[in-house]
């Protein structure tokens, strides 16, 4: 029995993957008893792939993290479609009383000017509020008294400067259209090149104007780290300043100049800002549009805080999803179980 003795010595020394290797060796020796060895758990075999159209839980669609589930994208629409008819009902509320008085002061305008003027019949009224209504739409200005060509322009240099800007930021205000075949088929290949060109460098200030303020808010974490401040609580007050410095610069600061420039309150000034910085643009409130702003470069400077606005307002929602996806895939990481593999996207 010595000898399986040191067969047994020699088996428990090696190391090896299986226990049945060492079962293996030990039926060489003739003179063996042999032991009971209890073989390692072998893992369950892996299931196989998902075929095509499978989403890898027995059902058929997108497999998970490719695209959104029919149920969650369902829910969304609901949801998205909900807050629609909820706006759409706040708004109605709100503007159709206006509008309906509006209509009946314009009425009694018209009966006061008609009973005032009887040589004016109502056609002819029509007609020429008419002509003003279009002649406003191509942007005359209803205060010069004149039949001859004024020298403000709406076309000038800064203003078709601008103008341009609107396009290729896709905010279009639409307090100024275009009135020519030639200036519409222009404007058609103009936007199809323009966009993709500001998104572009839209991005790359992005970037850089988020890696700016990333920077400087790093050196004030690195104060509060040295004061011994909890580097959670740390990391909270860093994302609030990244958004209070932007909304400093970008909100408030043309709050307050515009007020100035445009004699405009503040809820109006506020208003034309984030209507402005998320490109809704209805057009009535628009800088530099007032015939009195006369400073050639007012409008392009304008366009260039519309620039570094966007730009700020792209580097948080990247963050935003930055961090969506880092805590979706901390979700997915626990969801799965200690025995189980996770399967790859």
């Amino acid at each position: 029995m010595s000898g399986g003795s040191e067969d047994l010595e020699v088996c428990a020394g090696d190391q090896v993957e299986e226990g049945v290797g060492c079962q293996a060796s030990l039926l060489t020796s003739p003179s063996l008893v042999l032991p009971t060895v209890t073989t390692a758990p072998q893992e369950p075999p892996a299931p196989p792939p998902p075929s095509a159209g499978s989403n890898g839980t027995g059902g058929t669609g997108p497999a998970p993290g490719r695209a959104m589930r029919s149920t969650t994208l369902l829910a969304l629409l609901a949801l998205v479609l909900l807050y629609l008819v909820s706006g759409a009902l706040v708004f109605q509320a709100l503007e159709q009383p206006y509008e309906k008085q509006a209509q009946k002061d314009l009425g009694e305008v018209r009966e006061k000017f008609l009973r005032a003027h009887p040589c004016v019949s109502q056609h002819e009224l029509g007609l020429f509020i008419k002509e003003v209504a279009d002649a406003l739409g191509g942007g005359a200005d209803p205060e010069t008294n004149s039949t001859s060509i004024s020298n403000h322009s709406a076309w000038n240099l800064g203003s078709a400067f601008f103008f341009s800007g609107t396009i290729i930021t896709t905010i279009g205000y639409g307090n100024a259209a275009l009135r020519t075949d030639a200036g519409r088929l222009f404007c058609i290949f103009y936007a199809l090149v323009g966009i993709p060109l500001f998104g572009i460098l839209l991005a790359g200030v992005g970037d850089r104007l988020g890696s700016s303020l990333r920077r400087g808010i790093g050196h004030i974490e690195a104060i509060f780290l040295k004061w011994h401040v909890p580097p959670e609580l740390v990391r909270v007050l860093s994302a609030m300043l990244f958004l209070l410095i932007g909304c400093l610069l970008f909100v408030l600061t043309p709050t307050f100049v515009f007020c100035y420039m445009e004699d405009w309150s503040k809820l109006e000034a506020i208003y034309f800002v984030i209507v402005t910085l998320t490109t809704v643009g209805f057009g009535d409130y628009v800088a530099g549009a007032d015939p009195k702003q006369e400073s050639p470069a007012y409008q392009p400077l304008v366009w260039f805080w519309i620039l570094l606005g966007l730009a700020y307002f792209a580097s948080v929602l990247t963050t935003i999803g930055n961090w969506l996806r880092a805590v979706s895939r901390r979700t997915r990481a626990e969801a799965v179980g200690p025995g189980e593999k996770k399967v790859d996207d």
